[in-house]
């Protein structure tokens, strides 16, 4: 057989499929990944196997080029040690998402254009049965001591817009820009609960005020070196909220807030 095809003729295309069937194939290939040979009995105790086990995954990674025999015992070949590399690179990806892995499956493909490893040390904050205002109020918490917020607000939640009515009317020295949905800005306008909150936020000098007919993809706050990202949220009230520090995250949560903001009404003064 041509080194680097198989029975199938799918080639090296076929390698993670072919290596992710088996950790004894994986376990070999990690065992020689050092470029030191090793005989048989080497990778037996490498891999915690049985001869039978190691001989026939030592053939099929021959058959496909992985490896071969030398005199000094197995060795990877350029194309084994390559296919290694990128194996073990793909599953340290997968590995980093894994702790935001629940959140990122409520984020749209496409929207974030960095490397997600970078929230590979985010934490997310979820609603529960009994803490659903757990997102909610872990945002605010964030936001309390934030000198510079810049947020886009799919809904309104009382609480929420009152934290920054009583910032501004204090005096806090603060620099808040957000951007409201025809929806949101409607409720805030329009509902009891919010209106003379709102009318302090729209009128303070502090406060940037802004009407986008676009929805959001995914909601965004950066609160002075935090970015948060949020999961529902269209009542005001989130469904998770994943926060980071990471500077590529914030410089693309700025960029993103800024393409909104550009094509946004000013709506306040």
């Amino acid at each position: 057989m041509y080194p680097g095809t198989d029975e199938s003729g799918d080639g090296p295309h076929g390698a993670l499929a072919f290596l992710s069937q088996s950790e004894n194939r994986v376990g070999v290939l990690a065992a020689l990944s050092d470029g030191a040979p090793r005989d048989r009995y080497d990778l037996e105790s490498a891999v915690d196997a049985s001869r039978r086990t190691v001989l026939r995954v030592v053939n099929e990674l021959s058959d496909r080029g992985y490896l071969r025999e030398t005199d000094d015992g197995y060795r990877l070949t350029a194309l084994g040690a390559h296919v290694h590399d990128q194996y073990a690179a793909a599953v340290d990806g997968l590995d980093a998402v894994a702790p935001v892995a629940s959140f990122l499956a409520a984020v749209p493909a496409g929207v974030v254009d960095f490397d997600l490893a970078r929230l590979a040390d985010a934490e997310v904050t979820a609603a529960t049965p009994g803490g659903s205002y757990a997102p909610l109020d872990r945002t605010l918490e964030l936001r309390r001591g934030a000198s510079r917020i810049r947020e886009l607000a799919p809904g309104v939640e009382r609480r929420s817009v009152e934290q920054i009515a009583d910032r501004v009317e204090a005096g806090e020295d603060v620099e808040i820009e957000v951007v409201l949905t025809p929806a949101s800005l409607e409720t805030a306008e329009s509902e009891d609960q919010y209106a003379a909150a709102h009318e302090a936020v729209a009128a303070a000098e502090e406060v940037a005020l802004y009407l986008t007919p676009e929805p959001f993809e995914l909601p965004v706050s950066v609160m002075d070196e935090t970015v948060a990202l949020v999961s529902g949220g269209m009542d005001g009230r989130p469904d998770a909220v994943l926060e980071t520090d990471d500077p590529v995250v914030r410089e693309w949560a700025e960029s993103y807030i800024g393409r909104y903001v550009e094509r946004a009404e000013r709506i306040d003064g």
